[in-house]
């Protein structure tokens, strides 16, 4: 089990709240040190994304990430996240991070293009990533 506390290590979290959205974690080390972790994590994303696509009245699945925490990831990581947005592009409405750092945002940006994710957007706060998503 990975210990979040841990600076060295990746800080992956998943859940869905009471409202069905999805809440994410994707932070500390998440460089091919710790691919298999990644991995593990993505495959958590995809079932929660199924799980509240299924869980929801209006169609509408929206993900909240925190990447504030976000310190190391290489393009092997950066493969698998576009991946997963591509896998995500089916079920989710609206995607927000916040706390990115302008590196973790220009490759969030990057991977969007490339993926055609146009409804995913980056922001400075939690308040400011969930007032957006709320719209």
């Amino acid at each position: 089990m990975i210990d979040p506390t841990d600076p060295g290590k990746p800080n992956l979290h998943v859940s869905i709240g009471e409202d069905n959205m999805i809440h994410l974690i994707l932070g500390g080390n998440a460089s091919e040190d710790y691919l298999d972790d990644v991995l593990a994590w993505a495959e958590q994303v995809k079932n929660a994304m199924r799980t509240a696509k299924a869980q929801s009245k209006d169609g509408k699945v929206l993900t909240l990430i925190d990447i504030s925490t976000l310190d190391q990831f290489d393009q092997k990581s950066m493969v698998i996240l576009k991946d997963l947005m591509t896998f995500n592009k089916d079920y989710a409405t609206k995607t927000a991070t916040f706390g990115g750092n302008l590196f973790s945002i220009m490759a969030q940006d990057a991977v969007a293009h490339l993926t055609h994710r146009t409804n995913m957007k980056a922001f400075k706060t939690k308040e400011e990533a969930l007032a957006w998503l709320k719209e």
